[in-house]
């Protein structure tokens, strides 16, 4: 599921500058890297990697920092965020 939501986000982050509003190179990514959402995208990947790297024994390792643990919760808002478009498709 994180390797979905990494694909995603960083393919979006790539086509951003197709957006006239995002259009510069690497002042457009940077703007599009600020919006809540994305903010809200960033944070809910980033514990994992960060728990990777910081920890010795793997990512589901019980020696996890509790504020890892906790930003984690923020995966919730984005499969959430899903349900929006898919009660519009009627799936």
């Amino acid at each position: 599921l994180i390797a979905i939501f990494t694909v995603e986000y960083v393919l979006r982050l790539w086509c951003c500058v197709e957006d006239p509003a995002y259009e510069a190179s690497i002042a457009g990514r940077i703007k599009w890297m600020r919006l809540p959402l994305s903010i809200v995208d960033l944070v809910s990947i980033l514990p994992f990697y960060l728990d990777i790297i910081w920890s010795d024994d793997g990512p589901s390792s019980p020696n996890s920092s509790y504020v890892l643990r906790t930003i984690r919760l923020l995966r919730i808002i984005t499969v959430l965020r899903l349900e929006r478009p898919l009660k519009a498709l009627n799936i």
